[in-house]
C-alpha cells in the first residue's frame, strides 16, 4: 500500500508517530494508530487527503485508535 506508507511519513512528521494498517482481508477498515487522538487531528487527517485516497481505494471506514485503544471510526460516502 503505497498510499498508506505516504501517508505515514506525513503523518509521522506531524504527530511524531503514527501507523495506518488495513484491518481486515476485505480492504473494509483503514485504522490510523495514533499516541493521541483529538478532534482536531482527525479533521486534519482527513483534510490532508487520507479521506479521499481511501474511498478512492473502497474502503467503507477510518478507523483511529489511540494509545488507550479509544476508537473514533468516520464512514466513507
Amino acid at each position: 500500500m503505497a498510499v498508506a506508507t505516504y501517508y505515514e511519513s506525513i503523518l509521522n512528521q506531524r504527530y511524531g508517530m503514527a501507523l495506518l494498517s488495513v484491518q481486515d482481508p476485505k480492504n473494509e477498515t483503514l485504522q490510523i494508530s495514533m499516541v493521541r487522538i483529538t478532534d482536531d487531528r482527525i479533521k486534519e487527517v482527513l483534510g490532508s487527503g487520507v479521506y479521499r485516497d481511501a474511498k478512492k481505494a473502497k474502503f467503507k471506514k477510518i478507523k483511529f485508535i489511540d494509545i488507550n485503544q479509544k476508537e473514533t471510526i468516520v464512514n466513507i460516502r
